[in-house]
């Protein structure tokens, strides 16, 4: 009697437990599916109270200007920095951090332009809506990303990006890109202060034009001319507004190419 007692005991307790892991794998499994059905969530765009009309600018008339001819706008900087064109805009690097050591190892400013202003990014963890010299300014801050790996991570990084509209389907953008050694104890404001300020202060600077009309014509050879092979010919375009023209040469044998010579001009 006392074997089948035991016996008895022993299948109750492991039901029990058949019954209780099931649940608990029911459960993980009903909120990993509504994780995936609920919609992200994204911050609510807050408008300050204030609107920053009175931007803490900086004392702007040594600084340098980058001055965009073929998009028809330009910034001011700071002197001290270096840019980088790159296509559409520049990049300033190693801007200088104004809030004391710390964690924050290294800042720096991308401007460009784009076709039409960003929407809220998914990345975004807070977002407000602000003017100057009644122009909208949309600014969000992204949450912070370790990069080299989630385990050990080589550095975190974040970006405040604002943009605004210049033109129809033209906005500048400026993203201020911080990277930390470590995960940042206290995160950059959207606000004109601190590590932020430089930001409101460059654009601050924006001026819009009219971009430069600029065009290439090839006068000689334009199409279906007969070249005779051995006889020197000069080539003639007409050009506005270009500094560098490239000419590129292309040997063909049976519509198939052989070879190519390229000469800057």
């Amino acid at each position: 009697m006392k074997r089948k007692t035991n016996l008895r005991y022993i299948l109750i307790i492991l039901s029990l437990i058949i019954i209780l892991v099931g649940g608990v794998l029911i459960l993980i499994k009903k909120e990993k599916v509504s994780r995936m059905e609920s919609p992200q969530k994204v911050p609510q765009v807050k408008k300050p109270k204030e609107i920053l009309e009175n931007f803490i600018e900086a004392d702007n008339s040594k600084w340098k200007t980058y001055r965009n001819m073929d998009y028809g706008f330009e910034v001011k900087y700071p002197p001290a920095l270096r840019i980088r064109e790159r296509g559409n805009g520049i990049l300033i690097e190693n801007l200088p951090i104004i809030t004391g050591k710390g964690n924050l190892k290294e800042k720096s400013l991308e401007i460009y332009l784009t076709p039409n202003c960003f929407g809220l990014s998914s990345e975004a963890e807070e977002a407000i809506i602000t003017t100057f010299n009644n122009r909208e300014i949309f600014v969000e801050r992204w949450r912070v990303i370790p990069a080299g790996g989630a385990v050990n991570p080589d550095y975190y990084w974040t970006v405040v990006k604002a943009n605004t509209p210049i033109r129809e389907n033209q906005c500048i953008t400026f993203e201020l890109i911080f990277s930390y050694s470590n995960y940042p104890k206290k995160l950059p404001s959207l606000l004109n202060e601190g590590e932020t300020s430089i930001l409101y202060q460059i654009i601050s600077t924006v001026t819009v034009f009219q971009p430069q009309e600029r065009f290439v014509k090839v006068l000689f050879p334009n199409g279906g001319e007969q070249l005779i092979i051995g006889k020197s010919y000069t080539i003639t375009w007409e050009a506005k507004n270009v500094k560098k023209i490239d000419i590129l040469l292309v040997e063909r044998k049976n519509r198939n190419r052989r070879g190519r010579k390229k000469n800057k001009i």
